[in-house]
């Protein structure tokens, strides 16, 4: 198992280095070596232990290598000078061997350093065996804290990975619990309410036929064929949301101009859809949102102020928010705003998304207005 050495003892154990390579080259020099070749190793051990420090993980091998040849330097060093501090670079390198490694692997990387150092001491004493004793003790205290510590730092570490796979089971298991529920209504929708809206768009065509035969009154004509116009755009109506709770496309911003001149055509209202400001790109749930809202505002139109004399719907940019205002000009219906749930619908859908939602009677007829807020970073689209 590759382990990574953490940042606070890398940088440690660095200072260390630096430390006891200072302390040995300020220090007596040793009368047994030449200076030249005192200084060149103190200085080759402290560039091999910084060049170890930086040898990636991938190459862990190399970096153990690293670690134990800089242990052997210091062994070396305090043979040469027992003053100094070079068996520290001992006790640093079977640390940092432990934490690199599995137990078992840096023990057999970490004996040649603990039998180097502890023989330099007991020959460099006056007290061969305590000395030996003593420095074998505390490398081996060194190495067991440090594997400790290895081990609990891998036991976090798969702790945590643990609990980020339950957090992601957890979430894909309550998708699939969401998706399943969503199928199951849009099965229902499909069984229930697209069949009947099928069959009552049949049955209407058939009576608009029997009422051209039995050349019924005109008005009753016009009446049924509003009523199976009603009808078939319910059936559409229903295949929109059975495709929302199946996750296909929903309607956006670009089915407005559609939508607008639609609903000018089937009623015969002059209807005007404008655009103003800089359009950019939003999210499915921001574009279903306008639409739902431009959507229910004409269907208010249609039912309850079909004497209007014009409509305009206007969508309005700005850098932090989109605005969408529809506005019928004569036949105010000053009974929409107590029936049904069209309006209380667009205002929870716009409180969802952390918009506003308003409604109520102009002057001359009656005004909805649904401001939505935009992410803060988006690309621009072209309008």
């Amino acid at each position: 198992m590759r382990r990574a050495l953490t940042f606070s003892f890398t940088r440690l154990s660095a200072v260390v280095a630096v430390v006891v390579a200072a302390v040995c080259l300020l220090s007596e020099p040793p009368q047994s070596v030449p200076r030249e070749l005192f200084v060149l190793v103190v200085l080759l051990s402290a560039g091999i232990w910084t060049a170890a420090l930086l040898v990636p993980t991938s190459l862990m091998r190399w970096r153990v290598a690293g670690f134990a040849l800089y242990g052997l330097a210091g062994a070396v060093l305090d043979l040469w000078q027992p003053w100094g501090p070079g068996f520290v670079a001992g006790f640093i390198a079977v640390s940092a061997i432990a934490l690199s490694m599995p137990p078992r692997p840096a023990l057999l990387a970490s004996i040649p350093v603990l039998v180097l150092v502890a023989a330099a001491e007991a020959v460099t004493s006056d007290h061969p065996w305590n000395a030996l004793l003593n420095v074998l003790l505390g490398l081996t205290f060194f190495f067991a804290a440090s594997s400790f510590a290895a081990l609990k730092r891998d036991a976090t570490v798969r702790a945590e990975q643990l609990l980020r796979q339950e957090a992601e089971t957890r979430k894909a298991r309550d998708d699939a619990a969401a998706l399943g529920e969503r199928a199951r209504l849009a099965r229902e929708l499909h069984d229930v309410l697209a069949h009947t809206l099928s069959g009552l768009s049949l049955q209407l065509e058939a009576a608009r036929l029997l009422a051209e035969r039995t050349h019924t009154e005109p008005r009753v004509l016009e009446q049924l064929t509003l009523a199976q116009k009603s009808a078939r755009d319910g059936v559409a109506e229903g295949k929109r949301a059975i495709a929302a709770l199946r996750g296909e496309v929903l309607a956006n911003l670009a089915d407005l101009p559609t939508l607008v001149t639609a609903f000018s055509r089937d009623t015969g209202i002059p209807a005007r859809f404008d655009l103003a400001g800089e359009p950019v790109a939003v999210d499915g749930d921001l574009g279903l949102a306008v639409f739902r809202t431009v959507q229910e505002s004409l269907s208010n139109v249609r039912k309850h102020a079909p004497d209007s004399r014009s409509v305009a719907v206007e969508l309005r940019w700005s850098p932090d928010e989109m605005v969408v205002r529809v506005r019928n000009a004569g036949g105010a219906p000053s009974a929409v705003l107590g029936a049904g749930f069209g309006l209380s619908g667009m205002a929870e859908r716009a409180q969802a998304l952390g918009g506003t939602f308003t409604c109520g009677p102009t002057e001359d007829g009656f005004e909805t207005s649904c401001s939505l807020p935009l992410p803060l970073s988006r690309p621009e689209v072209s309008a």
